[in-house]
């Protein structure tokens, strides 16, 4: 907001008179150095550091977009220019010309390239031919004047923050802002090849009418692009960010305090357009917050959990060992000991082993020598790993040695 020099009388005087003013300017042939636009600003009273300095890589970069050369004629060459390098410290720019092959194919083809050093401030590839040097000029303007571009946009801003509006093609602000658009007028004349124009508004019926049909288009078009924004919250699945929520909850509370100066400004109603704000601004809230609030649900007092019944713990019954693997002799052994009928070899085994109660009958002994018990017994042992039982009958112990020798 910019300082207003004139006493609340002259304001209150002002507003009986009329309703403001009606602006519009004309800026097409601005030029101007920062120097000189600061100097004109401070001399208005107004912010001269919203005036940068111009940015030289910017500047020419903006010439080669502009920078048209040779369409005067159809036979005429053509000629452009393109950004071919950037960065902070040097810009490049290739001239290029028109050309057309034999079959009629048309392309842009090298010319001659020119650069500027950020560092030293000049041309350090300045180029030889017309083209180029027409090139330096366009490029020089851009990087010591700001035109119509800059100050258009400046002057929107400042004109926005006098809480104005459009009517029509003209720009309207409330008579309490007086003093600060003949500022805006005082500054623009002076720039030279300008001009800015101001109407009084009178408070007659048919304006009256014209300037509250701006109000409402401005707040309702402001309005629409918000709820706009709201519909796009709904409809996506993405979590609001915080300071996008804040940032929206807080333009809606601008756009009603606009809403409240243009009615208290324009001595007219705006009822419906606050209620509309109020209306969008509980629902940007609402979506904030993640949804309407649920109705509370008193709590039930928890019934206490009923101790569980003791139940008898079951009887676990041992599990069985597991049986130990048997090797040959021992597999020979329980076939032995079992009540199974026995093998001819194992029943004359068994004679042997098991004495009988009463009486034993004597084996008939057949007659070995000692090398064949010997080496019975010895492959016995090679095969279970064991000694041989003390058996004499030379038939049981080859049939042992049978048995065992069959188990692997």
């Amino acid at each position: 907001m910019y300082d207003n020099e004139m006493s609340q009388d002259e304001i209150n005087e002002n507003i009986t008179q009329g309703l403001g003013s009606l602006c519009w300017w004309g800026l097409a042939d601005t030029l101007i150095t920062p120097d000189n636009l600061r100097a004109a600003m401070k001399a208005q009273g107004l912010d001269e550091s919203a005036v940068p300095p111009i940015k030289s890589t910017t500047a020419i970069a903006r010439a080669a977009r502009e920078f048209k050369s040779g369409r005067k004629g159809r036979d005429a060459q053509r000629y452009r220019a393109e950004v071919v390098y950037k960065d902070p410290t040097r810009i490049e720019v290739q001239i290029q010309f028109h050309s057309k092959d034999e079959n009629g194919r048309t392309s842009w083809l090298p010319h001659e390239k020119v650069a500027y050093d950020v560092a030293t401030a000049q041309w350090d590839c300045a180029g030889s031919t017309k083209e180029s040097e027409m090139f330096r000029e366009v490029a020089n303007k851009r990087m010591n004047f700001y035109d119509h571009v800059w100050v258009r946009q400046w002057l929107q801003g400042y004109m926005d923050d006098l809480n104005g509006f459009r009517v029509g093609s003209n720009f309207y602000t409330p008579a309490d802002k007086t003093a600060d658009v003949e500022k805006a007028k005082s500054l623009i004349r002076a720039i030279g090849n300008s001009e800015f124009w101001i109407v009084n508004v009178q408070n007659d019926g048919d304006t009256h009418e014209t300037v509250v049909h701006g109000a409402r288009n401005n707040i309702g078009s402001t309005l629409d692009g918000m709820l706009e924004k709201l519909s796009n919250w709904e409809s996506s699945s993405r979590k609001i960010r915080e300071d996008s929520a804040a940032q929206t909850i807080a333009d809606f509370a601008e756009l009603r305090s606009r809403a409240e100066l243009y009615a208290a400004s324009l001595q007219v109603s705006l009822a419906d357009v606050t209620q509309a704000i109020d209306e969008a601004s509980d629902r940007a809230q609402e979506l904030v917050d993640g949804g309407e609030d649920e109705p509370e649900v008193a709590e039930a007092t928890p019934e206490p959990t009923p101790e569980p019944e003791a139940q008898p713990e079951p009887v676990v019954e041992p599990e069985p060992e597991p049986e130990p693997t048997q090797d040959g002799y021992e597999r020979f052994m329980d076939e032995v000991c079992n009540d199974e009928p026995k093998t001819e070899v194992v029943a004359v085994i068994e004679a042997v082993l098991e004495p009988v109660a009463e009486s034993v009958v004597e084996p008939v002994v057949e007659p070995i020598t000692l090398s064949e018990v010997e080496q019975l017994r010895a492959e016995f042992k090679e095969k279970t790993g064991k000694d041989a039982p003390d058996i004499q009958d030379l038939e049981a112990l080859r049939g042992l040695v049978a048995i065992v020798s069959g188990a692997f």
